[in-house]
């Protein structure tokens, strides 16, 4: 009689495994062209080893580290479905489970890693493309710049002819209109009047192109003066990080010292 309970304890606890299994066998199965070999870990050790953290130093290098992590992505995605449905085939089905999903999270948060760092690099360097072409047409704008006020000086120059020669011709054709009904010396004041028009307009045109080319002038210096600033910000970036990475260096060194 002493012996009955642990019968019916050993009875129930193999019909639980019974149900256990049947449960497993009745799962759909995932097709064999998208279940990887057994020996794709070692790919993922490889693939943490090709990329360890610092590691990616160029665009392409950044796009590959990508699109590799995003296959091994799928592959973990896919192992841990087949590692779950054999959990459900052994006796301790909970603590099975729970050592797949730890070592899934492992391997994922290694592979987010990799992904940070390589949408990191490929963000700056998108950075430093756009500021290198800022820089490149900011310095062909401060070359160009002499060439640019030449033109605006000659233009500025055959303006002044073009006004003054219309208003001589126009002075001449309005003498001889009037010629048989003003004196000569009517004739006279109207030409030096019309002559002092001219020579104002010219002073107006002098004055507007000697403000214009001060305001270009203005401009390109402050184009330099915002080169020069950017100049010094890349220069003290370049510096804090190259601090850093070589304080990071030494208290690796220290810690494997240690």
């Amino acid at each position: 009689m002493d012996r009955l309970p642990a019968i019916v304890l050993l009875l129930g606890l193999m019909q639980f495994g019974s149900m256990q299994f049947a449960s497993a066998q009745n799962e759909p199965t995932i097709p064999a062209s998208t279940v990887p070999a057994s020996t794709v870990p070692a790919g993922t050790a490889a693939l943490f080893d090709q990329y360890p953290a610092g590691s990616i130093k160029t665009v392409p290098m950044a796009n590959a580290a990508l699109s590799a992590t995003a296959s091994e992505r799928e592959r973990i995605d896919v192992q841990l479905i087949r590692d779950q449905r054999v959990c459900y085939k052994k006796f301790f089905v909970s603590s099975c489970l729970e050592k797949v999903q730890a070592d899934y999270r492992t391997q994922s948060k290694k592979i987010k890693n990799i992904e940070l760092e390589a949408n990191t690099y490929l963000r700056q360097a998108r950075a430093d493309d756009r500021d290198a072409a800022l820089e490149e047409q900011r310095a062909q704008e401060i070359a160009d710049a002499p060439r640019r006020a030449e033109e605006q000086k000659k233009n500025a120059a055959d303006n002044a002819k073009k006004i003054e020669d219309s208003a001589s011709r126009t002075a001449e054709a309005a003498a001889r209109a009037q010629a048989p009904t003003i004196s000569p010396d009517q004739r006279i004041a109207d030409h030096e009047k019309k002559m002092q028009q001219v020579r104002a307009q010219q002073e107006a045109d002098a004055k507007k192109h000697d403000a214009n080319v001060a305001a270009y002038q203005k401009k390109v210096k402050d184009a330099q003066d915002r080169q020069k600033e950017v100049a010094a910000k890349k220069a003290e970036k370049a510096a804090e990080k190259a601090a850093k990475k070589a304080a990071d260096e030494a208290a690796a060194k220290a810690a494997g010292q240690k």
